[in-house]
């Protein structure tokens, strides 16, 4: 059947309402009303959950196939260094630190729930590139302190950093991925319970950089290789990710 529009759904809605609200209503119509009151109110919540979807869709595409190229650049480039460091000097800790929080930052950009206001993880990065252009493209004779300040602003607001201020919502995808591929889904479409930095747990909303200390102190007896193990739903996003540039979402 058609699906029935807003205005048809409450129009419904209201009919029922009244229906219900009369008092010599036969028990076995009211029944019937209660039933189709609830179907229609059901198909209202989901017709207004499909357009608030779309809408955000749209209106964030282009910021998170942005993010998702820097995401997605930014992992293959630490996973090409820890492919040479490990050939001349073994393992690197806080290089494997970098690659786990490379892979949460692509998940980020894949699963963060399409039906809320996206946060940019690459906003800062993208605006001091930007500085340094136009301070290269104004000041070419300039002396080189200038644009060594501008690079070291860069660096510091490095997203792959441990230390680097991330939204909650990074750390609710990053529990999530340790939880697996059905849990990152589930949160994409907006469907998982409690899906905030409070609904996780408290260890959701922890600062990335306290996590670092207690991951590092895992590794150092583990080594890298559980880092990888945990991080497999994640490698699954980084090949996806190059199969397609901006169709990630349906």
């Amino acid at each position: 059947p058609d699906r029935l529009s807003v205005n048809e759904l409450k129009k419904q809605i209201r009919n029922a309402r009244r229906l219900l609200a009369r008092d010599d209503l036969p028990a076995d119509s009211r029944i019937v009303q209660e039933r189709a009151l609830a179907g229609f109110e059901k198909e209202l919540d989901e017709e207004t959950r499909r357009r608030q979807r779309s809408e955000m869709i749209g209106k964030y595409h282009f910021v998170r196939f942005l993010d998702r190229k820097s995401a997605s650049k930014d992992l293959k480039k630490l996973l090409r260094r820890e492919k040479e460091t490990k050939e001349t000097e073994g393992t690197d800790q806080a290089l494997a630190r970098r690659i786990h929080v490379a892979r949460i930052n692509l998940n980020y950009t894949i699963y963060y729930p399409l039906t809320e206001k996206y946060v940019s993880l690459y906003a800062d990065k993208q605006q001091k590139k930007r500085e340094k252009k136009n301070v290269d493209t104004q000041s070419q004779d300039s002396d080189n302190d200038s644009n060594v300040g501008i690079e070291t602003r860069a660096d510091d607001a490095d997203p792959c950093s441990a230390d680097a201020s991330k939204p909650a919502m990074w750390h609710v995808i990053e529990k999530c991925t340790l939880q697996g591929q059905e849990t990152l889904d589930l949160l994409r479409e907006g469907k998982l319970e409690d899906a905030s930095a409070s609904g996780m747990d408290g260890s959701a909303a922890a600062p990335s950089h306290d996590r670092a200390k207690q991951k590092d102190k895992e590794d150092n007896k583990g080594g890298s290789k559980k880092v990888d193990v945990e991080m497999h739903d994640s490698k699954n996003s980084e090949e996806s990710a190059d199969d397609s540039d901006g169709g990630f979402f349906e």
